[in-house]
Protein backbone atom coordinates (compact mmCIF):
# COMPACT_ATOMS: atom_id res chain seq x y z
CA UNK A 1 0.00 0.00 0.00
CA UNK A 2 2.91 2.60 0.56
CA UNK A 3 4.38 2.01 -2.57
CA UNK A 4 1.67 3.20 -5.21
CA UNK A 5 1.18 6.07 -2.55
CA UNK A 6 4.90 7.72 -2.87
CA UNK A 7 4.91 6.84 -6.49
CA UNK A 8 1.66 8.80 -6.37
CA UNK A 9 3.16 11.62 -4.65
CA UNK A 10 6.27 11.80 -7.31
CA UNK A 11 4.06 11.71 -10.06
CA UNK A 12 2.06 14.13 -8.60
CA UNK A 13 5.68 16.30 -7.35
CA UNK A 14 7.23 16.36 -10.39
CA UNK A 15 3.59 17.56 -12.80
CA UNK A 16 3.62 20.33 -10.19
CA UNK A 17 7.54 21.44 -10.76
CA UNK A 18 6.84 21.14 -14.83
CA UNK A 19 3.78 23.43 -14.57
CA UNK A 20 5.31 25.48 -12.70
CA UNK A 21 8.42 25.92 -14.39
CA UNK A 22 5.93 26.27 -17.60
CA UNK A 23 4.04 29.02 -16.00
CA UNK A 24 7.26 30.91 -15.50
CA UNK A 25 8.77 30.39 -18.73
CA UNK A 26 5.64 31.54 -20.71
CA UNK A 27 5.65 34.88 -18.41
CA UNK A 28 8.86 35.36 -19.06
CA UNK A 29 8.50 35.01 -22.62
CA UNK A 30 5.28 37.30 -22.98
CA UNK A 31 6.96 40.22 -20.62
CA UNK A 32 10.21 39.86 -22.92
CA UNK A 33 7.72 40.34 -25.81
CA UNK A 34 5.57 43.22 -24.80
CA UNK A 35 7.87 45.60 -23.18
CA UNK A 36 11.35 44.75 -24.77
CA UNK A 37 14.32 46.79 -23.52
CA UNK A 38 17.57 48.07 -24.55
CA UNK A 39 20.73 49.75 -22.54
CA UNK A 40 19.93 52.89 -24.07
CA UNK A 41 16.31 52.59 -24.60
CA UNK A 42 15.92 52.56 -28.14
CA UNK A 43 13.96 50.19 -30.36
CA UNK A 44 14.85 50.22 -34.20
CA UNK A 45 12.34 48.98 -36.31
CA UNK A 46 13.36 48.09 -40.28
CA UNK A 47 9.38 48.23 -41.44
CA UNK A 48 6.48 49.92 -39.36
CA UNK A 49 3.00 49.36 -40.73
Amino acid sequence: MKKPILTLGRVVLTLLVVTLAAVVVWRMVMYYMYAPWTRDGHIRADIVQ
